[in-house]
């Protein structure tokens, strides 16, 4: 019989991850994961890149419509320079304040948007 090893456990620590957030009836793991590489200033192409799969996948990824592996999920986490536990608890969090963090980030992008308009517009008279 083999033996359990880290690999295992974060494929089973991954696997419960993801059914807690089934259950609570949201996942967020697709909208951490779009939030990392837009915050890290890292296009489609780039990222697909690091990662090593095809940008069409990458988009089916960050629109919910595919799931990450583990292994995926390690990957993520060693372009960001983190941990994938880090990644899955930034997913929960999200699930638990997404009603009030999408509406907050929206009006904050409007407002950052406006300002830069007005910005392009003042320096283009």
């Amino acid at each position: 019989m083999r033996t359990k090893d880290a690999g295992d456990f974060l494929r089973e620590l991954t696997s419960y991850f993801f059914f807690i957030s089934l259950y609570k009836g949201f996942n967020m793991l697709e909208e951490a994961l779009r939030m990392l590489r837009v915050f890290h200033d890292m296009n489609l192409s780039e990222l697909s890149n690091d990662l090593g799969i095809s940008v069409s996948y990458l988009c089916e990824i960050e629109k919910g419509r595919k799931r990450p592996s583990v292994e995926l999920l390690n990957k993520y986490a060693k372009v960001f320079n983190t941990k994938p536990s880090v990644i899955m608890f930034f997913a929960e969090s999200l699930t638990e304040n997404d009603v009030s963090f999408k509406k907050k980030l929206k009006q904050s992008l409007r407002e950052k948007i406006i300002k830069f308009m007005r910005g392009i517009e003042l320096v283009t008279k």
